[in-house]
């Protein structure tokens, strides 16, 4: 799964071991400032678009969470107040 194919609703399945597997692999190399301007740039579109789902977000942020360290938890928390503001 590509960020960029990525579809911001509630019926995204982030449960789905598979896809959330495939976008780390896919990510992992990626520079935090890579990954933070292309979450930014796909959140953009979707608002554009008009598929941007604040609780897809939300849905996200629970499941990654738990492997995150607090200093990751609380950028991920900023960015995502800096997307919903958007």
């Amino acid at each position: 799964m590509q960020l960029k194919n990525f579809k911001c609703s509630s019926r995204q399945d982030f449960s789905d071991n598979e896809v959330v597997e495939e976008a780390i692999g896919k990510y992992k190399d990626k520079t935090e400032d890579e990954l933070l301007a292309e979450l930014i740039n796909v959140a953009k579109k979707a608002k554009e678009n008009g598929t941007f789902d604040q609780n897809s977000i939300e849905n996200f942020l629970q499941i990654v969470s738990p492997q995150l360290s607090e200093a990751q938890k609380e950028k991920m928390e900023s960015l995502i107040s800096v997307i919903k503001m958007q």
